[in-house]
């Protein structure tokens, strides 16, 4: 399967050189900015794969590709911005980790996977469990690409935390 894996966050990239530079050597294409994604239009491969980004995908390239995003609450619970901070703020000391279809709606895509993730510790330490449940997610995907269930229950909408707010 030919994939691209679009994230902006250096830590996940050195995470995934560390952790399983198979997967990232045998991605076909990699994008670390929106400009990056541009260059995707009309290629060839089969998925794009958001480990960890925070800009709007055009609904081109969503319908162009399947698109899977990671999201950090148990969905549709805590759509939105900042999920970790919002999760330890709302007193959760658990989260999930949730492998999900983009669609033209933010976090409301059908789901592929789940793996419960712990919010004790540092949020060095936190993410790093984030990014490795997200590094296996991404093989599990590769290897078989389930058909994707659609979120059942209640919406709860985050919003993103503000430079200067009470922070994680």
């Amino acid at each position: 399967m030919k994939y691209a894996i679009a994230c902006k966050s250096d830590s996940f990239w050195h995470l995934l050189q560390e952790k399983s530079p198979a997967l990232l050597n045998n991605a076909t294409y990699i994008c670390k900015s929106q400009d990056d994604l541009l260059l995707l239009s009309k290629k060839n491969i089969d998925l794009i794969f958001f480990p960890h980004w925070s800009w709007i995908v055009s609904n081109k390239l969503i319908e162009e590709f399947t698109c899977i995003c990671f999201h950090s609450t148990p969905l549709p619970y805590g759509r939105g911005g900042s999920p970790i901070q919002n999760m330890v703020l709302n007193g959760h000391q658990t989260t999930q980790v949730v492998a999900l279809k983009m669609t033209n709606q933010l976090d409301a895509g059908p789901i592929y996977l789940r793996q419960d993730v712990s919010l004790l510790g540092g949020g060095e330490e936190v993410f790093r469990r984030i990014y490795l449940s997200v590094i296996s997610m991404m093989k599990k995907l590769l290897h078989e690409l389930p058909t994707p269930m659609p979120q059942i229950g209640d919406v709860t909408l985050f919003e993103r935390r503000k430079k200067g707010a009470k922070q994680y």
